[in-house]
């Protein structure tokens, strides 16, 4: 999914899949593949059984090409660095800046205070709210506004033995044929 790291305009918008689009490509994706991971807070909240967390700051970083080290491939602006590669001592400032051990707190919205997804949603994906609202304080752009009920047919997910690096990194779906 397209991620504007610049922020919304009327140039990224063209790029910006609406939320029923999405959701009909996961479907898609389950009726024709497997799907055997989904690192994405908001949707796996509503559209599977699965709870993941956003890695962002957590489990995730990003080193700029100035030596900059922000908690996630998307939120690089200056509002995010925590250290320089070229500083000396740089691994007890990541320390200390908490970045290995949760840089962003979970920050959840008053707007999806009461949601039935607010524990496993938390407000969807840290860099979405970010690049579209330059917040952490708005809910995820996709959230559906379903605030009354779970959903009844969630994807199913089916565990393997998989690894990648972006398992768990990146908001990331991962799929395979239903053969293999």
């Amino acid at each position: 999914m397209y991620r504007p790291t610049e922020g919304v305009d009327d140039f990224s918008k063209e790029f910006i899949v609406s939320y029923d689009t999405y959701v009909d490509a996961l479907k898609y994706i389950e009726n024709n593949y497997r799907i055997i991971s989904m690192n994405d807070a908001l949707f796996s909240s509503f559209l599977t059984n699965v709870t993941v967390e956003d890695p962002s700051g957590d489990r995730s970083i990003r080193i700029l090409a100035d030596g900059s080290i922000t908690p996630s491939t998307y939120l690089i602006d200056e509002n995010f660095v925590i250290a320089n590669i070229k500083e000396h001592c740089v691994l007890e400032k990541i320390e200390e800046s908490g970045l290995l051990s949760g840089l962003i707190d979970k920050i959840i919205p008053e707007e999806c205070k009461g949601c039935v997804y607010e524990k496993t949603c938390a407000g969807g994906v840290y860099d979405r709210r970010y690049l579209w609202y330059g917040t952490l304080y708005k809910k995820d752009p996709y959230c559906p506004g379903i605030f009354c009920e779970k959903t009844k047919n969630p994807l199913k997910i089916t565990v393997t033995d998989f690894n990648s690096v972006h398992d768990g990194y990146l908001p990331t779906i991962f799929f395979k044929a239903k053969g293999d």
